[in-house]
């Protein structure tokens, strides 16, 4: 996933099941395969996005672009809500440069729960603290709550303010 943090752009690998802790939430994933893709094949129609919550939200992917050429880049209209769990999909439509459908995973499942740095769903005192450890150090962006490129009370205060929200 990339996200801007204080004007830079830092990218954080995500597996099934990752928690996206910032504010800004969800907004660009990049999506690494293994082969070559097919540049034709790259678009709207190689991506679906649902959540359980809200169903298909496919409309909010704003652009699908092939990056290198095995990396695709997702742009959604905005951040995705708060509080959901997501499933990204790379359909059939999406090809190697042989032609043949992608094997292997080609689902991800992400929530964006804003102040679960460690990840658990629940955003307890234990995020406060990893937070308050990454203050002053070189950037980690899961406690860059504000993407403002500085770990600060500013950030240890956003995760105070959602304490106990458990994951849906």
């Amino acid at each position: 996933m990339l996200a801007e943090h204080d004007g830079q752009s830092v990218t954080t690998e995500m597996q099934n099941g990752y928690v996206e802790p910032r504010l800004a939430g969800l907004h660009v994933v990049e999506c690494e395969c293994s082969a070559a893709l097919k540049a034709a094949t790259v678009g709207p129609d190689a991506v679906r996005l649902s959540s359980a919550a809200a169903g298909d939200l496919s409309g909010r992917i704003r652009r699908v672009e092939l990056r290198s050429p095995c990396v695709v880049r997702i742009t959604f209209d905005g951040p995705l809500p708060d509080g959901e769990t997501y499933t990204l999909v790379l359909t059939d439509e999406l090809r190697d440069g042989g032609g043949r459908p992608l094997c292997g995973e080609t689902s991800l499942r992400a929530r964006a729960r804003c102040g679960d740095v460690n990840g658990d769903g629940v955003v307890t005192s234990a995020d406060i603290l990893r937070v308050r450890e990454a203050a002053g150090r070189a950037l980690v962006p899961r406690c860059d709550i504000d993407r403002s490129g500085t770990v600060t009370g500013t950030d240890m205060l956003a995760v105070r303010r959602r304490l106990t929200e458990a994951a849906p």
